[in-house]
């Protein structure tokens, strides 16, 4: 699988449907995120392993990254 050029940083995006969550759902992704971001060192990291060429990043395989 080819590598694509480092990124100078590791962002999330999130997309939403609109009309469909609230704020009171809003909330609760970011308490989770908040949460995920204190409990970073007992998560593992993952690589991809397979990316199909169309749409890749949203349907690609990944496995863990031993720590």
């Amino acid at each position: 699988m080819p590598r694509s050029a480092a990124a100078p940083y590791e962002l999330v995006r999130l997309a939403l449907p609109r009309r469909t969550y609230g704020i009171g759902h809003l909330n609760n992704v970011g308490e989770v995120l908040a949460a995920t971001v204190k409990d970073k060192e007992r998560i593992p990291g993952h690589r991809m392993v397979e990316q199909p060429p169309l749409l890749g990043h949203l349907r690609c395989k990944l496995e863990p990254v031993p720590h």
